[in-house]
């Protein structure tokens, strides 16, 4: 009897990242491979290349998996290995470093291809989209890649260049097959969200084609998320919008989600990086600060005390201590309810990695400091505001010693309670 090959799939970085990983491990096993608790034939590691330390992070990994299970074959792909792929294939042990070069981008064909896996007999899996993701009760569904912004600071526009959109048919049934197999939250990802319905390419299209950027635009995130929330009710479940940017957050879209609170969660990831209007500039985001604040205001009139969330990157080259205040401002003006505070980190090949006047390490963790203390009062602020409400938890943890349970609510804060094991999985109303 012949023996079949096992494999263990490794991450870091995105939620883009985590569906790939969770693609590539669903169709291998399709292909007759074995998920192997140790000493796997295949140790696959999927990179992130957002900023350094996802990078050193990536190789500390690779190297902690080589040393721990001394595998046969160690295949590395992901963003750090479009952006260093000879870095990698240094590494002793390294046998297989996999870039999209040949594929126009389709990083899981790939991949998939290098394991010698036949993508035809694939092309349901890959077109369905996924049935399975991993032991959790939510799961992500990549509708988009590719991004065209080119800020200043990131690398990842020339590590993820070639835009795709998943046609909406496959998207839906996506959805509908996660839901009936018992996911209850579903969210919607992508490297720029916001250009959902560009260059249309079906997910069995091993090779992606330049005659696909010629196909017209036909739909839109709103347009998807109108479909999706007309899906019957088979089962009860909800949707969350990853990351956007602002002015991607139109009217239409905030109406959608306001008719439809109870299928879409009041909870927008609005990325802003900086408050300043210099340093807004600097960076090439898209609109203007001003613009962002205005959309930021809209949201919460028209959704009622949403969850709003964003990034901001401190200490950008030449960022002066008004600029940076200018930001904290900002902060304050529209009341997140979670921020994720990043120190600048150059990235190489990156406009910003040559403007120089760098801030000093220490000064970059005092404003790092200085506005995690804000978003703790700005948190517990929209605590305050939304404690009278009742709230949709969807149950993620049990924990035996205290007989309580984790679960996070629609405006994406979590809290403990009393519960039992049982309770995983579903939605409690309290």
């Amino acid at each position: 009897m012949e023996q079949k090959e096992t494999f263990r799939v490794f991450t870091l970085g995105c939620k883009v990242n985590q569906y790939e990983s969770e693609q590539i491990r669903e169709i291998l096993l399709t292909a007759g491979f074995v998920q192997a608790d140790s000493e796997p034939d295949w140790c696959i590691v999927n990179t992130c290349a957002v900023t350094q330390e996802s990078e050193a992070k990536s190789r500390r990994l690779i190297r902690q998996k080589i040393k721990k299970y001394a595998p046969k074959n160690v295949l590395v792909f992901g963003c750090s290995a479009e952006n260093a792929q000879d870095q990698y294939a240094k590494i002793p042990g390294v046998t297989h470093v996999v870039t999209a070069q040949n594929h126009g981008g389709n990083r899981v064909a790939a991949v998939l291809e290098a394991l010698g896996v036949r993508l035809e007999a694939c092309e349901a899996i890959l077109s369905g989209g996924l049935r399975q993701f991993g032991e959790r009760h939510r799961a992500y569904v990549k509708i988009q890649d590719g991004c065209a912004q080119f800020c200043t600071y990131c690398l990842i526009p020339h590590l993820r260049n070639e835009l795709t959109s998943v046609p909406p048919e496959e998207v839906y049934e996506e959805v509908r097959s996660l839901v009936r197999h018992g996911y209850k939250e579903i969210i919607l990802t992508g490297i720029h969200l916001g250009y959902y319905g560009l260059n249309e390419r079906s997910r069995s299209q091993v090779v992606w084609s330049i005659e696909d950027r010629k196909n017209p635009r036909r739909t839109n995130l709103t347009d998807l998320m109108g479909r999706l929330v007309a899906m019957p009710d088979e089962a009860e479940f909800r949707l969350r919008l990853s990351s956007l940017e602002a002015h991607e957050a139109g009217d239409d879209l905030l109406r959608i989600m306001a008719e439809n609170r109870e299928k879409i969660c009041p909870h927008l990831h609005l990325s802003m990086q900086s408050g300043s209007p210099t340093v807004h500039r600097r960076m090439n985001r898209p609109g203007t600060v001003e613009q962002y604040v205005e959309r930021c205001e809209a949201a919460k009139k028209i959704l009622d005390h949403p969850a709003l969330t964003t990034d901001v990157i401190v200490g950008f080259p030449g960022e002066t201590e008004k600029e940076f205040l200018e930001t904290c401002d900002v902060v304050r003006k529209i009341g997140f309810s979670r921020i994720h505070i990043f120190p600048f980190s150059p990235r190489p090949g990156t406009p910003a990695e040559k403007m120089g006047d760098s801030i000093p390490g220490d000064e970059k963790r005092r404003r790092e400091l200085y506005l995690a203390e804000i978003e703790r009062e700005m948190r517990e602020k929209f605590l305050a505001e939304i404690a009278d409400r009742r709230k949709k938890y969807l149950v993620e943890r049990f924990h035996p010693e205290t007989g309580t349970v984790t679960g996070t609510s629609e405006y994406y804060t979590q809290e403990d309670f009393p519960g039992e094991e049982g309770m995983c999985g579903t939605f409690v109303v309290r």
